[in-house]
């Protein structure tokens, strides 16, 4: 496989990105300028250093030396009463900007594939688990799943909640958003009107 190939393959690694996608980037790149190619390895390597995940909800943040929790879990005027569990970072920023939660969320960093027995690594169950053990004892009462209106969302949201179920000894209740979403919608790319509505319809 010759260098132009390799870069190709990493580029069909990206979420929603064919192999003719893929090329056209390898293609890009290639054609820039030695300055803004080097500007574009400079600012991958930055973010490589400056940016981490929370280690309370997973989030991904641009952190200083001594931070290891994002603006999200160390404001101490977020309520601690409900807790977002969501797929991806990008889901987060959508419900921030709706305006509908104050509380904590979590990044799960994905669904679990139907019919597929085990759960894979990059869905952070265990992580979950760790964090609604921890908020419970600060007044956790409902715990809120805002993943994608597909049968994948709601087969991960199934699933999970059955592992949730032991710990939270029917004291926290556990809701979904409202069917304002259309099936099939991801939360990234719903606009803040039928957001809005779907969080205040949840059950």
């Amino acid at each position: 496989m010759n260098p132009l190939e390799k870069l190709t393959e990493h580029f069909k690694k990206f979420p929603g990105i064919g192999p003719r996608q893929a090329k056209r980037f390898a293609y890009f790149v290639l054609a820039q300028h030695t300055e803004a190619f080097n500007e574009l390895i400079l600012s991958m390597q930055i973010v490589r250093e400056k940016v981490t995940q929370c280690e309370s909800c997973l989030l991904y943040f641009t952190h200083e030396l001594s931070e290891s929790e994002c603006r999200y879990c160390s404001n101490p005027n977020r309520s601690t009463l409900s807790l977002v569990v969501v797929e991806k970072d990008v889901d987060v920023q959508a419900l921030e900007k709706s305006g509908v939660h104050n509380g904590m969320y979590f990044v799960l960093g994905g669904t679990i594939p139907l019919h597929d027995e085990i759960i894979p690594r990059y869905v952070h169950v265990q992580a979950l688990i760790r964090r609604v053990t921890h908020l419970i004892p600060r007044g956790l009462s409902e715990i809120i799943f805002a993943l994608s209106a597909n049968s994948e969302g709601d087969a991960t949201q199934e699933r999970i909640q059955t592992l949730l179920i032991p710990i939270l000894s029917g004291k926290i209740k556990i809701s979904v958003l409202g069917r304002g979403l259309s099936t099939g919608t991801e939360i990234e790319y719903s606009d803040l009107d039928t957001l809005k509505s779907a969080f205040t319809s949840r059950k």
